[in-house]
């Protein structure tokens, strides 16, 4: 799990590294539209390739019993809720989930204004730094799987989201020009996502009850698909209402608690 997460996690945080590099070669973001699109079709037809002769093997998975409007018994509202409650961790789980991508999205539509406006980086330097995250992000995924499998998960991911909290609280303290600051707290974020996730994941997959892990795995998904939806709205708000640093510290705060949340749920169990 821990390679399968560093080739996923590198892919996401090196686009846009690209991306960044791209816009200061040509000078307008037309071009990387254009190489997002031609990268987008080689996956489609790297896909179609490899998965060719899938198409007519499994057949259509028979049907369970179903509710009104043909909705399955076990994809309910009911269902989902059901199997959250079951275990006394899931929701707390969930809930940090939820905090997680929520003090993430704060920063979604502000991260790289904030960084020509306040700081003063250039798309040349600000592609540098996304790179440093893709390094930390790759250098420490295939040790954070191991690491979770000998010391503990739960503490992984508490030593994970505890480097996250503090990678968080330096960004608002690098004024303009301090790259140094804003280094290390890109390493402190990518090593902390990386360390962390593999231990996260095979945590919701314990905790699911049996026959459940689909179930519980698409209700993380979206408690953090909530976290992103609701995250940049806000953070658009805090950015132009109150100031520039606010998304950065409201964001911290929220790591913060979900740290705190996941020393004391993880404690527990």
């Amino acid at each position: 799990m821990g390679t399968l997460n560093m080739f996923f996690l590198t892919g996401l945080a090196l686009g846009p590294s690209v991306g960044l590099f791209v816009l200061a070669a040509f000078g307008n973001y037309r071009a990387g539209f254009y190489l997002a699109g031609v990268l987008l079709l080689t996956a489609a037809g790297v896909a179609s390739l490899v998965f060719r002769g899938e198409a007519g093997r499994g057949g259509v998975a028979p049907s369970g019993p179903s509710g009104r409007g043909g909705v399955s018994v076990a994809m309910s509202p009911r269902a989902v809720i059901a199997a959250v409650r079951s275990s006394p961790v899931l929701p707390a789980l969930l809930a940090i989930a939820f905090v997680q991508m929520f003090g993430v999205g704060l920063l979604a539509p502000i991260l790289v204004i904030y960084a020509h406006d306040v700081v003063g980086l250039g798309d040349r330097l600000l592609g540098v730094l996304f790179l440093v995250l893709v390094l930390a992000v790759a250098a420490a995924s295939v040790p954070g799987g191991h690491l979770a499998d000998r010391v503990g998960r739960s503490r992984t991911v508490v030593w994970g989201m505890s480097m996250a909290s503090a990678g968080m609280w330096l960004l608002p303290a690098a004024g303009r020009g301090h790259v140094i600051v804003l280094g290390v707290a890109a390493v402190l974020l990518g090593g902390s996502y990386a360390l962390s996730s593999p231990a996260w994941l095979a945590l919701m997959s314990e905790a699911a009850p049996e026959g459940r892990t689909g179930l519980v795995m698409g209700a993380s998904e979206t408690a953090q698909g909530a976290g992103l939806i609701v995250g940049p709205v806000l953070g658009g708000l805090l950015y132009d209402r109150v100031g520039p640093g606010t998304p950065f510290i409201a964001s911290a705060a929220l790591l913060t608690i979900g740290t705190a949340l996941a020393i004391a749920t993880l404690r527990r169990r």
